[in-house]
């Protein structure tokens, strides 16, 4: 799967983000968002502990802790990109921008 796959089934599956709410974006880190799209990627996994590389992380917000605070530790075990509620500044890597993490 590449990343702009990813996008596409965000964008067309039922219940990844609801009418109103902002489609799901690309937030290119390094060189062109085209070349970034086409980007061959491993797993998709909400658990920073089980990414591994090439994979991407979902940071999911939940009731006792909130994803994004592990997306450090995804990067360090490898991950690709990123679907993230918010823009992370500072990022090296792709960030796709959700309205929620847990639908996506």
């Amino acid at each position: 799967m590449t990343l702009q796959q990813l996008i596409d089934v965000l964008t067309t599956s039922p219940g990844a983000w609801r009418p109103g709410e902002a489609t799901p974006r690309l937030v290119a880190s390094l060189g062109s968002a085209e070349a970034i799209a086409r980007t061959e990627l491993g797993g998709v996994r909400d658990d920073s502990r089980a990414i591994e590389p090439d994979d991407v992380f979902v940071a999911v917000r939940g009731r006792r802790s909130d994803g994004h605070a592990f997306i450090g530790t995804a990067l360090e075990r490898g991950a690709a990109a990123v679907v993230v509620e918010e823009e992370q500044p500072g990022l090296a890597v792709p960030q796709i921008v959700v309205a929620s993490g847990a639908r996506a």
